[in-house]
């Protein structure tokens, strides 16, 4: 029994920690697609350096809370 529970726990460090990794990794993404479509090709880079940054912070947040979980 104890072996089963303890299987059953590294299966769900790795599904967390690889849904930290998708989450980042997208908000990454995201991010930088912002960024791209209106700084570069727009005219509002204050604000596109303000949305981009923000979506990062909220996808460093939750990919954070998927590792703390897979830690504890």
């Amino acid at each position: 029994m104890h072996s089963f529970i303890q299987y059953l726990n590294d299966i769900v460090v790795n599904v967390c920690q690889a849904l930290a990794i998708v989450v980042i990794s997208i908000g990454v993404i995201k991010a930088l697609m912002i960024y791209l479509k209106d700084a570069v090709f727009g005219k509002r880079s204050v604000d596109a350096i303000q949305e981009s940054r923000l979506e990062i912070g909220h996808s460093f947040s939750l990919g954070l809370a998927f590792l703390i979980g897979a830690s504890i």
